[in-house]
């Protein structure tokens, strides 16, 4: 996944997490939005008006640097386990908890370097919101009339499809956000109308 392009409350705590606390380079940065190089990935976090944006995405981590980074980060955050919401059926994976609540789940790889691989979102209607991002040329798995995995072939990124409950309160509703995707080749398909991108990289 080359960027992702997520909304935050509170930008100062996000940005002193992930840039002092974790480390990661800050590339940019004004009163409105920041951006960070998390390895492979470019991650933009911008001020979400009225509501508390909540989300769940996947860190990768070659194998050889993984126990490394694991001492690093548990130095400044608490890291759990807990069952993965990207790859189930494995043993439980890794975790820990941003600034604005986002669970970040951490997963040893094969991959040459960090990056990020996959979210997980809620969706009001997973049929519509699924066909659309096909046509982004994504793969789709149903696993049951709750829940479907999207996956992109060129780099096996994953995106995870929930259906919200009908019982959601109103509240939790608004915390449930539904990107744009947007392809390497700004090819751009709209799912709902909200200033979130993720950028797939696609093979030329």
């Amino acid at each position: 996944m080359y960027g992702l392009q997520l909304q935050a409350q509170d930008l100062k705590k996000q940005h002193d997490f992930y840039g002092q606390l974790l480390g990661f380079p800050v590339l940019e940065r004004n009163r409105s939005w920041f951006r960070i190089q998390l390895g492979t990935t470019v991650l933009d976090f911008e001020t979400a008006d009225n509501f508390s944006p909540r989300y769940r995405f996947l860190i990768t981590i070659p194998f050889s640097i993984f126990d490394s980074k694991m001492d690093e980060w548990s130095a400044h955050v608490d890291i759990h386990k807990r069952r993965s919401a990207f790859h189930p059926a494995l043993n439980p994976t890794w975790y820990f908890c941003d600034t604005s609540q986002n669970i970040v789940e951490l997963s040893p790889s094969p991959a040459h370097a960090i990056g990020i691989t996959g979210i997980m979102m809620i969706v009001n209607n997973l049929l519509e919101v699924s066909q659309q991002l096909k046509r982004l040329g994504l793969t789709c798995i149903f696993v049951d009339q709750t829940r479907c995995i999207l996956q992109n072939p060129d780099d096996a990124t994953q995106i995870v499809l929930i259906q919200t409950s009908r019982n959601s309160s109103l509240s939790s509703r608004k915390s449930r956000i539904i990107p744009t995707m947007k392809s390497s080749v700004f090819a751009t398909v709209c799912v709902r109308n909200t200033p979130h991108f993720i950028y797939m990289v696609k093979t030329q």
